[in-house]
């Protein structure tokens, strides 16, 4: 039987990989629970940040990092540090979540984070067209 590997929130971690399979400076998508993350070997460590860009919304993984060891999106160039999600390059301004990490008996343990919110906003109906409050006031 598997030991429980907790995080420092108290949480339960998450195995998404084994250590030996991951390959040096590239990214892996994987999901722990509810959440999609991007995992990159660096030497000895992992690390695991949001697998989405924050400015345009698409998968920053699989890819490789950086000559300079950055995550970069492919679609417009933002640049992201692996360590702490920070913005290092626009068009990208805000950070990516960081999510910790651990590694026990040679496997890659996630911490997931907390789930997301359940949406507040009321769905629109087939056909119909959506509010405003919807898309946002545009006034």
């Amino acid at each position: 039987m598997t030991a429980v590997v907790l995080s420092a929130a108290n949480r339960e971690m998450i195995r998404v990989a084994s250590l030996a399979d991951l390959e040096e400076g590239r990214l892996k998508l994987v999901r722990a629970a509810h959440a999609r993350v991007a995992i990159v070997r660096m030497g000895d460590t992992v690390r695991a940040v949001a697998a989405m860009c924050t400015h345009a919304r698409i998968f920053l993984a699989p890819g490789t990092l950086t000559a300079d060891g950055l995550i970069e999106c492919p679609m417009h160039g933002a640049m992201f540090s692996p360590e702490d999600g920070a913005v290092r390059c626009a068009p990208a301004t805000e950070p990516l979540a960081v999510h910790e990490v651990k590694l026990a008996d040679g496997d890659v343990y996630v911490d997931p984070g907390l789930p997301p919110e359940p949406a507040t906003d009321t769905p629109t109906k087939p056909g119909s067209r959506p509010s405003a409050a919807q898309w946002g006031n545009w006034g």
